[in-house]
């Protein structure tokens, strides 16, 4: 029997990003980049709405090198194109959370949550980010060390408790 491995990797939302920072770390997005095609994957996979799989292809189909700002591009297609993969994959949490809810939840613990707001502010001081300073490839190994991952995955576990005013348990799709 073959064993199959699955490699995740959490990504930086580049797009919220300074446009002339992701120019400037374009080199070092290629080289880790390439050190992801080394390992030769057989299907990239990109967390997208399932329902719109179809715009995904499109886009894919139509990028030739010129990639925007989001992460999906940058590094996701570019893996993708370098591998000669005629197609991407997606893959979605399938959660029913609307932008909506989203900004319900953090209004609501904005208002109500001193507790997780202020979980919700450490946690963003000690995520790495892309800066100037650091290499792109040691940015992305702190964001997907297992210490980040489980200080995150605390958070999230934390909106569980959340409730609008109504008394609606708005964290706990969130959190699932």
């Amino acid at each position: 029997m073959i064993k199959k491995e699955i490699i995740l990797m959490g990504t930086f939302h580049m797009e919220q990003y300074e446009a002339n920072l992701i120019i400037e770390k374009e080199k070092e997005i290629m080289e880790m980049v390439g050190e992801l095609v080394r390992l030769q994957p057989t299907k990239v996979a990109l967390e997208w709405d399932r329902d719109l799989e179809t715009k995904l292809q499109e886009r894919y189909s139509q990028c030739k090198g010129q990639y925007s700002q989001h992460e999906m591009e940058q590094i996701g297609f570019r893996a993708a194109k370098a591998l000669g993969h005629k197609e991407v994959h997606v893959v979605d949490g399938e959660g029913t959370l609307t932008q909506e809810d989203m900004t319900d939840l953090f209004r609501s613990i904005e208002q109500g949550y001193p507790v997780i707001r202020e979980k919700i502010q450490a946690v963003r001081e000690r995520t790495p980010s892309i800066n100037k300073k650091i290499r792109m490839m040691d940015s992305y190994k702190a964001l997907n060390s297992c210490n980040a991952i489980k200080e995150i995955e605390r958070l999230y576990l934390s909106f569980a408790l959340v409730e609008d005013p109504k008394g609606r348990n708005i964290g706990m799709e969130f959190s699932y």
